[in-house]
C-alpha cells in the first residue's frame, strides 16, 4: 500500500535554479529502506534525481519519511518532488 505525503522541501536556491533550468518540473528518488533496532538504514538509490546534489538531500530525507515505523520494517520508498520554485530568479 502506498502512503502518500505533500510537504515542502527546503532547497538551496542555487539547486532549484540547476533544475528549473534542465527544464524538468519534476523528479524522483527510489531508495530502498530498513528498520533496525539500531535505526534507519537507507540503501543506494535504484532511482537518482540526476542532481548529485539532490539527491543527497533526498537519501536524508528518507530517513525522515520512514522514521515511524516498526523495527524490521523494509520498503522501497519513492520521493517525487515537483513545483519547483526560487525568488531569486
Amino acid at each position: 500500500m502506498a502512503a502518500v505525503m505533500s510537504s515542502t522541501l527546503a532547497l538551496p536556491a542555487e539547486l532549484v535554479i540547476e533544475v528549473i533550468r534542465s527544464g524538468k518540473n519534476r523528479v524522483v528518488y527510489t531508495a530502498e529502506t530498513c528498520v533496525t533496532s539500531g535505526g534507519i538504514v537507507v540503501n543506494e538509490p535504484t532511482h537518482r534525481t540526476g542532481f548529485a546534489k539532490l539527491d543527497l538531500v533526498l537519501h536524508r530525507k528518507i530517513g525522515e519519511v520512514v522514521g515511524k515505523a516498526s523495527p524490521g520494517t523494509c520498503a522501497a520508498v519513492t520521493l517525487l518532488v515537483s513545483h519547483f520554485e526560487c525568488e531569486t530568479m
